[in-house]
C-alpha cells in the first residue's frame, strides 16, 4: 500500500484531529516538535520561551484543525506560524527591556552554554548580534536547511533580499565565531 502524498496525510490528520482524535494530535505534535522548537530556539535564544512558543503553535493548530485546507503542508504552516510567534515574542521583549532595562546585578544572559557544545553557544551568542530579519533568515538556513528561494517564500521577501540578509548575516556570524560557522553553511548563497 502506498502511503499517501503528504499534503493528503496532512489534510487527513487534521480532519481526524478536527473530530477530535487525541492519537492523531499526538502523531502530528512527536513528528514536528522537536522542529518547531530548534525554529523558536534559533530566534528567540531561550529554551523555556521556545518550548512555550512551541505550546502556543499547536494550540493555534487545534485551533485552525476544523477549517484546514486540504491543499496545505502541516510543515510549512507549523515553520511559518513558529517564525512569526517568534518574532512577535522577540519583539515584545525587546520593547520590555528598551522600556524597563534589568534590575540592578540580574544576570542578562541566560546560561544555555551548558546545554550545547561550544561552538554553537558561540553561534547563539553571535546570532543575539544579528538584526531579527537576519537572525530568522540565517536560522532557516543553518537549522532547516532551507535555500534562499525557499527562505524568500517563507519570509514573505524576494529571492534576492533573503540571499543578501543570508550573507551578510553569516559574514556577521564568520567574524564573531570564525570557521565554525563556514563548515555548518557550505554556501554562502
Amino acid at each position: 500500500m502506498t502511503e499517501p502524498d503528504p499534503r493528503q496525510r496532512d489534510a487527513l490528520l487534521l480532519a481526524r484531529i478536527a473530530a477530535g482524535e487525541r492519537e492523531a494530535f499526538d502523531r502530528l505534535h512527536r513528528e514536528h516538535h522537536r522542529a518547531v522548537v530548534r525554529l523558536a530556539f534559533g530566534i528567540v535564544g531561550d529554551a523555556e520561551e521556545a518550548r512555550d512558543v512551541a505550546q502556543d503553535v499547536f494550540i493555534r493548530l487545534l485551533d485552525v484543525a476544523p477549517r484546514w485546507r486540504p491543499d496545505a503542508r502541516v510543515s510549512t504552516w507549523l515553520h511559518r506560524t513558529t517564525l512569526n510567534a517568534s518574532l512577535t515574542l522577540r519583539r515584545r521583549v525587546t520593547r520590555w527591556w528598551s522600556r524597563a532595562g534589568p534590575a540592578a546585578g540580574a544576570p542578562t544572559d541566560p546560561e544555555h552554554a551548558s546545554a550545547l557544545s561550544l561552538a554553537a553557544a558561540e553561534i547563539g551568542r553571535s546570532l543575539e548580534q544579528l538584526s531579527p530579519r537576519q537572525r530568522a533568515v540565517v536560522t532557516l538556513h543553518l537549522d532547516l536547511g532551507m535555500s534562499p528561494g525557499e527562505i524568500a517564500a517563507e519570509l514573505e521577501m524576494t529571492p534576492n533580499a533573503a540571499r543578501l540578509a543570508l550573507s551578510k548575516g553569516l559574514r556577521a556570524l564568520r567574524r564573531e565565531v570564525g570557521p565554525t560557522v563556514h563548515e555548518l553553511a557550505k554556501e554562502d548563497a
